[in-house]
């Protein structure tokens, strides 16, 4: 089912790239793979978080499934509004720097598309995540075996539907109403953002995600952020090559995914310290 979904993402791909906004704003090109991964890591350390949080005992009572939905979704929320202005100041700073002028002109265009497709894709895949893993827990699968796939397979097609429709309608947006965009970017940093830090911090379950859990992300930005790159001079090079990129960049991370998420809920029952394997353990087998 993943790889069904980065088929279709790549399909959708091909299709958008000949739309207007993608040829006027080349920029585009490259958030695709920056917020694709930005949607994957965020998604799949939300999934890792709540599947081991299942797997250890702590969603069986009402309250503490509402503590720790309300939590993620919060921290979630934060880390994609921050990570998403960082990526498109990261991609204009970077053209920039290639074309040797400073090229600002769709800068408030691309900020503005790229939370709202963070923001709201994030929503959508955590709550159909939430739903899988408690499906799971009440027929007693492994989560980490379904909730993983399951979001993948819709998640590339999300982001890159959102994106492509909210640049375009907000491209057109700009040519008789620049205020737009400025007030979607206001809502979201000066209203939006301070109210999911004040429940993420005031959170048992996710206030430590807050404080340690920005360098393993933005790390992981930054390397999708210069495969964007690749995948924008590609495209105006080699006709229908953006199709395979979600193709490609996606069956590995739901593979890798699987497994990280099925190893974290492993150690956490079976390791009393973190940062200490259980004993009897081998790293290679």
């Amino acid at each position: 089912m993943a790889s069904m979904g980065t088929i279709t993402a790549g399909v959708m791909l091909g299709k958008v790239e000949n739309w207007t906004v993608y040829k006027e704003m080349n920029e585009l090109f490259v958030l695709v793979p920056g917020l694709c991964g930005l949607k994957g890591n965020l998604d799949m350390c939300v999934a890792a978080r709540l599947c081991t949080q299942s797997a250890m005992g702590n969603m069986r009572e009402k309250s503490d499934i509402r503590k720790i939905v309300i939590g993620n979704l919060a921290v979630v929320q934060v880390q994609a509004i921050v990570c998403s202005l960082f990526l498109v100041i990261f991609t204009v700073v970077l053209k920039s720097i290639i074309g040797r002028t400073l090229m600002v002109q769709n800068l408030l265009t691309l900020a503005a598309s790229a939370i709202i497709t963070a923001s709201t894709s994030c929503i959508i895949l955590d709550t159909m995540l939430l739903l899988i893993i408690l499906f799971s827990q009440r027929y007693r699968f492994n989560p980490d075996y379904m909730a993983t796939p399951m979001v993948a397979s819709i998640g590339d097609v999300t982001s890159v539907s959102l994106l492509s429709f909210t640049a375009a309608f907000l491209y057109e947006m700009d040519k008789s109403s620049s205020w737009v965009n400025i007030l979607i970017l206001g809502s979201y940093v000066v209203i939006l953002l301070p109210l999911m830090v004040i429940l993420v911090w005031h959170n048992v379950y996710t206030r430590p995600v807050l404080i340690y859990g920005w360098i393993s992300v933005i790390g992981a930005l930054c390397i999708s952020e210069f495969s964007g790159f690749v995948l924008g001079s590609s495209a105006e090079q080699y006709r229908g090559f953006a199709v395979f990129s979600p193709i490609i960049n996606g069956s590995g991370g739901n593979l890798g995914s699987v497994q990280a998420n099925n190893m974290s809920s492993l150690l956490y029952q079976r390791s009393g310290v973190l940062g200490k394997l259980p004993e009897g353990t081998r790293i290679f087998h």
